[in-house]
Formats: C-alpha cells, structure tokens, sequence
C-alpha cells in the first residue's frame, strides 16, 4: 500500500485534453443561399415580404460576416439586436427582423438544412400583450425628420427609387407596405370632384378593401 502511494505520489498529472473545436459542414449553406431556397417553395409571398426578407437576411449576413447557417448562434442573435437598437431601430422592428430570422431557421430545420437548435427562438422583445397594447401611434414631427435625415433611408434610397416613393405613399395614406408596392396604375384615381385617390383592392383583411 505504501509502494501504491508512493507511485501516485510521483505520477504526473493526466493533462485534460481541450474540447474540439467544431468544424464548419463544407456543405453548410450561408444566409443568402438558404433565403433563395425559401423564395423557391415560397412562391405566394408578396413583394413586400420578399423585400423584408431579402433587405433583413441581407443585413444581418453583412453584420456577422456571412458565416454559415450552422455557426450561427443566439449570442449572435443578441448582438444584431444590440447592433439595430444602436441604429434607432424600434423594439417592434427589432422583433420584427427577429422574426424574420426565426421563421427562415424554422424553415431550414424542416427541409433538413441544419439539425441545430432556432437561434432566434425565444427572441422577441416584446411580449404579445405588449404588442397589442402598444398598436400604432401617429408620427410626430419630430419623428418624421429623424427619419428622412437617417443613414438607413438615404442608403436605401440610393439603392432603389422606388422605396422613397412608397415611403412618402406610407406616409400620406396610411397604407401597408404590401398595399402599396402592389398597386397598379389603373388603382390611381380621381373623383368627380377632382379629388386623387387609391382603390385598395387586395389587403390583409376584409375592412382593408377601401378607397383612400
């Protein structure tokens, strides 16, 4: 017994072996690969969704570099929150790209493109009741110039024309984004009475059918 204890008495210490690092899945798509495939079996969204999608996965891959799908993580989650609070993104447009990251990995799980966990599950800022007593208040002033004057406006302006158009349309009508890239030509009116308005033929809901 003492020979035994003499013999761990001079035995080295088993040095613990460091945790492997994960290897990236060479066939693991990035972000924007994954969102054409969603495109591709999602052929009922509207314009303005694919617009949504495209402009939210496009900024999230350029803040986190465009690694793939399967490095992604709720950490990463949490700094592009962090990053779009430190924009002036609202808390409700927070939890709308969160959303949009949410419904995406919801997807890639289901067609068996990742088999990790949603790293934008349990995300949202808000809770339901919150966003439901929150609704829509009415733009001040202030607000709107803020707005105009804001990097992300002028950025997306340069990029597309069309986009200050439907902003301005937004914001004199008061209709959803989806109404108004769908317009057509012939939905332009005007009354007897020489005033111009808008036939909103498609909406969301029945009380969105309306003139404006």
């Amino acid at each position: 017994q003492q020979a035994q204890a003499a013999a761990l008495q001079v035995q080295e210490p088993v040095q613990a072996q460091a945790p492997a690092v994960p290897q990236d899945d060479p066939t693991a798509l990035k972000l924007g690969e994954l969102l054409e495939k969603f495109f591709l079996l999602r052929k009922q969204l509207t314009q303005a969704t694919v617009i949504a999608y495209r402009n939210c996965i496009t900024e999230l891959s350029k803040f986190l570099k465009n690694p793939p799908i399967t490095r992604i993580t709720s950490s990463d989650i949490t700094r592009y929150q962090e990053f779009l609070a430190e924009k002036s993104n609202s808390v409700r447009t927070i939890d709308n790209k969160v959303s949009i990251i949410r419904a995406l990995y919801n997807f890639a799980k289901k067609q068996g493109y990742t088999r990790g966990e949603n790293p934008a599950e349990n995300r949202a800022l808000l809770t339901k009741k919150q966003r439901l007593k929150g609704g829509y208040a009415i733009f001040e002033k202030e607000e709107i110039q803020s707005f105009f004057s804001s990097h992300f406006y002028r950025e997306q302006k340069a990029k597309d024309k069309d986009y200050a158009v439907a902003v301005v349309l937004g914001l004199f009508t008061g209709c959803r984004i989806g109404e108004i890239t769908n317009l057509k030509k012939d939905q332009f009116k005007v009354s007897d009475s020489g005033t111009n308005y808008i036939t909103i033929r498609d909406s969301k809901t029945l009380a969105g059918i309306r003139e404006v």
